[in-house]
This record gives C-alpha cells, structure tokens and sequence, in this order.
C-alpha cells in the first residue's frame, strides 16, 4: 500500500511539474502554443516515431516547417511544445468546397515545395504529405508537419519499408512494393495535393487496400508497361493476371477546334495541306 501511494505522490509531482513548466514556456514566450502529449509505456518507454521527429525537427529551422519550441519529459509523458497554427490544408478544403482560388494554389503550392525543397537538400524525406499534414495560418502561411514517418541520411535508400505514405498520397511504385524510393515517393504526394486543391476532390480516393488504390491510379493514367517504365514488371506486387493490369493507357482526343476544321476540310473535299508551287 505504501509503495501505491508513493507512485500516486510521484506521478502528481511529475504531472505538476510538467504544468508548471508549459505555464512558465507559455509566459515567458507571450504566445499561445500547441502541445503534443504522448503518453510513455512503462516498459517500452517512448516511441520511436516521436524521438524520429524529435531529432529532426531540432535541426529543421525553416519559415515553411512547423517549429518545435521545447520537449518537455516527465516519467509518464513527453509533451512536444509546438508554434501554433490556425488550422490545416485538410480542414481549409472542406471549408471552400468546389476547388480554391487560384492564386490561393499556387500561393500555398509554392510554400508547400520550398518547404520540401528545404528538407530535400538535407536528404530528409517526410514520407506522409496529405493536407492533414500541412498547417495553414490566418495569413496564408504553410507549415510542414508531422514528422514521425520521416527518414534522413540515406536518399536513395534500399531498406526503406513500403508501408509509408497515407494510401491516397502513396506513389505506384510503393503500392506495387518497391521498398527503393527517393525524392519522388514525396513529389507524387505534391502533386496529389495540388490538383486536390484545385479540384476540392481527393485525385485517387482508394476506400479498400493497395489495390484497390492502384486500380484509381491506372483508370486515369492507364497500366504501366515496361515500354513505359522498364522496370515496372519486377515489383513484388505486380500480377499481369489481376484485372487491374490489364487497363489501357491513356489516349489523347481531339481538341474541339480540331473536330471543326476536319469536318469542314471533308466538306471541301481538300487536304488542308497548303502547297507552294515554284515556277
């Protein structure tokens, strides 16, 4: 019994001692925060992801990355003590449904791939971009965020594991199993996000499982085919005999003008090839 309320003492310390420190962060900055609670597991102590992010967000000091304050480490907690930002991409869209203003777009896209190219040039992938992720100011300003998927160090890498990327962020080449990715696994997300926000629909909504995602992608862009990106036939999960490999490509139709000038080229009974004749 004495040992049950010595714990209890011990985890009301702890506990006010963590209040006590973001009461006296939050006064001495003169601005509102955001915390990051994560509770700790006695025996397994903290989670890998949270010291992931930890250590590289010390190091990511960028106007387009959200900004980590402090951490504060108590026995039973780790409060992650974040900037704070009005609200996200995710919740933004769903307040301006229909597509956003198009310099509203390119504002945040631009935001939104120098905050990308910052980590890029310091061989950091973030690995989870989806408009969650990307936190929006009153002002318009982009933050990158959530940086417990991200990677360092090792672009290219070979061991990277496949289970990365929310499903409808997540490039071909990861569904199929490829577990060698680079740059590329972050870009295919950017461009997902940008014609979410140009459209206000999200570009390939898988509902089921990597296949299921994979069969939205080829209905728009068609199957892939060595022809078309060698190399493509060798993932683990490619399967020629799966009705979603067998999707025809894309076709490009003829624009409207086109279809008129035909028809009246046909009316006339001439080419429409202009010749010169030289006497």
């Amino acid at each position: 019994m004495r040992s049950s309320a010595s714990r209890r003492r011990g985890s009301k310390r702890s506990d006010q001692k963590a209040s006590e420190q973001r009461q006296l962060l939050a006064s001495l900055t003169n601005q509102i925060v955001a915390l990051k609670e994560i509770r700790l597991q006695e025996e397994e102590g903290a989670p890998f992801t949270a010291i992931r992010e930890a250590s590289l967000l010390k190091g990511l000091r960028h106007a387009n990355i959200v900004t980590l304050h402090d951490i504060i480490h108590t026995k039973e907690t780790l409060t992650f003590v974040f900037e704070y930002v009005h609200t996200d991409l995710s919740q933004y869209l769903e307040r301006h449904p229909g597509g956003l203003n198009a310099f509203n777009v390119k504002l945040f896209l631009y935001q939104l791939l120098r905050g990308l190219g910052y980590c890029h040039e310091r061989r950091i992938l973030h690995r989870d971009l989806k408009p969650q992720n990307l936190l929006i100011s009153e002002v318009g300003e982009l933050k990158l965020a959530d940086f417990g998927l991200a990677r360092a160090k090792s672009i290219p890498s070979h061991t990277y594991s496949h289970e990365v990327v929310t499903l409808w962020y997540r490039p071909p080449d990861i569904l199929l199993g490829s577990t060698q990715y680079s740059t590329s696994l972050d870009m295919w997300g950017v461009g997902c996000i940008f014609t979410e926000m140009i459209s206000g629909q999200a570009t390939f909504p898988g509902m089921k499982d990597a296949y299921d995602q994979l069969d939205k992608i080829f209905k728009v862009l068609g199957t892939p085919e060595e022809q078309t990106w060698e190399g493509v036939t060798r993932f683990p999960h490619y399967n020629r005999t799966s009705s979603i490999f067998n999707i025809p490509g894309l076709k490009l139709l003829p624009e409207e003008d086109e279809m008129v000038s035909s028809s009246s080229h046909r009316a006339s009974g001439r080419s429409g090839i202009r010749t010169t004749l030289k006497v």
